[in-house]
């Protein structure tokens, strides 16, 4: 959900930011939530072509693609604090 609405933020404010999503622990291969999907679309959060949100499947951030982005968001104090480390 994050990923959907920071990439909605920044088409609106017209920036050049794409947010991608990984998870910490997440369980590679499971589907984003039907709730979250709802969410977002009740939100009018509009999916992009080429991340749209309908389609999403959570993987594991690992060190390798960590070093790829400019910027880590962690959504907790203890993801922040874990990436970080």
């Amino acid at each position: 959900m994050a990923e959907a609405v920071a990439n909605a933020l920044a088409n609106k404010h017209q920036k050049k930011l794409r947010a991608v999503s990984a998870g910490l622990y997440a369980m590679d291969g499971d589907p984003i939530a039907k709730n979250a999907v709802l969410a977002l679309e009740n939100a009018g959060i509009e999916p992009l072509p080429e991340r749209d949100y309908h389609n999403h499947t959570a993987h594991t951030l690992c060190a390798e693609e960590a070093e790829r982005y400019d910027l880590l968001v962690g959504l907790t104090d203890r993801h922040a604090m874990e990436l970080i480390l």
